[in-house]
């Protein structure tokens, strides 16, 4: 139409690159296209040329328990769920070599929130930033998480850096008890409140008000007087690194793990400890294990509605022990997953160490303790 300066193209389009893993799909669009800056709009749901399902990022089958790259590229099974992905519209920067997904303003400029998603054409490194999923079926252990993640196609390894937020029930006086200890610590390295991953984080989990403020008062004081709600949760942590355990299919941490506040107390220091989240067709898992010396560690362990908790401190143990049976059961709205909570035990800590180090361990205890856990879950749920 000769009123506009724009043509407009109604069809399809491919990328190119050198990533045998990834197909190649025609992208279908219908838009104005201008040649100095070439953005490519992407539907949602975005289909290919034949009205197939095409999806981005890093993606996991639910029904294999894996994780697998795509870009543009064709959804295997509907269950498919994306643990980093982007919308908004495809361009390609000839500078960096990488393609690009996000909405215009996060394309254009790196600190502006938003998911975000490239592809590097040769060295096929898949980058992500913004909401990243690990899991949503973990009932009322709720978890956020912000940050970036790597997918290194050829080596097939995905690793995230995350600032998250756990949240769960336990009589507050054990979680109070974690954070007035680690307060105490000395000799332990402080987290970086200044690295991209917290300060990003907070942005993308905040409002721009907020997250503002607060990262102006921790710039000047190294603490907020006031932090803002989505941060009154039982741990936030930062500098978090994880990678996809494929024999284990789990998420876990590697390093160090950064907190920064425990139930509203602001700690800012980086302990040893391991954090899993293991996706399985029985349920999902969560198990977390803080060691802040050799005498001060506690353990986490959680599935199916139950809640197990643990620590070399006795104190902490007291107090768990001391709550009856019928106010372990968290009070839920009806439809919604029970979650009641009991003292766990040190073997159970010890075989999840020798887990991670590959170590064996007895399976046939393993199951029986399983069907124990469940014996307690039941008779939890028969409370009133």
């Amino acid at each position: 139409m000769a009123q506009n300066k724009l043509l407009n193209f109604n069809g399809s389009t491919q990328i190119t690159h050198e990533c045998s893993q990834l197909t190649e799909s025609w992208i279908k669009f219908s838009d104005e296209i201008d040649p100095n800056r070439i953005f490519i709009p992407l539907s949602d749901p975005l289909h290919d040329i034949n009205d197939a399902f095409l999806v981005s990022g890093a993606m996991l089958a639910t029904d294999s328990i894996h994780v697998f790259p795509a870009f543009v590229s064709p959804r295997k099974l509907y269950s498919n769920l994306p643990v980093a992905t982007a919308s908004g519209y495809l361009t390609y920067d000839s500078k960096e070599k990488r393609y690009k997904i996000g909405s215009k303003e996060r394309i254009a400029k790196d600190d502006t929130t938003g998911n975000f998603l490239s592809l590097h054409k040769n060295l096929c490194q898949l980058y992500s930033e913004g909401n990243i999923d690990l899991t949503s079926k973990l009932g009322q252990v709720k978890i956020e998480t912000k940050g970036n993640s790597l997918y290194k196609i050829p080596e097939d390894k995905l690793t995230l850096e995350l600032l998250m937020t756990l949240n769960f029930y336990l009589p507050e006086g054990c979680i109070k008890k974690i954070g007035d200890t680690l307060s105490t610590m000395s000799g332990l390295k402080p987290v970086n409140l200044k690295s991209r991953t917290y300060t990003k984080g907070v942005r993308e989990l905040l409002s721009f008000k907020e997250a503002d403020q607060l990262l102006k008062e921790q710039n000047i004081f190294g603490t907020v007087k006031k932090l803002p709600d989505a941060l009154l949760t039982t741990f936030v942590f930062t500098d978090l690194n994880l990678v996809w355990n494929k024999n284990e299919t789990s998420w876990r941490s590697v390093g160090d793990i950064g907190i920064a506040t425990v139930l509203g107390t602001q700690v800012n220091r980086k302990i040893k400890g391991n954090l899993e989240i293991q996706r399985k067709r029985s349920g999902d898992s969560f198990v977390l294990y803080l060691e802040f010396s050799a005498n001060h560690w506690y353990f986490f362990h959680y599935k199916r509605g139950l809640m197990q908790a643990y620590s070399s401190e006795g104190s902490f143990n007291e107090i768990i022990t001391a709550v009856k049976g019928s106010d372990r059961k968290l009070k839920i709205e009806q439809g919604e997953e029970s979650y009641v909570f009991f003292l766990s035990d040190k073997k159970k800590r010890d075989d999840f160490l020798k887990r991670l180090k590959g170590e064996k361990v007895d399976e046939e205890e393993n199951i029986e303790q399983e069907e124990e856990d469940d014996n307690n879950s039941q008779q939890y749920e028969d409370l009133n």
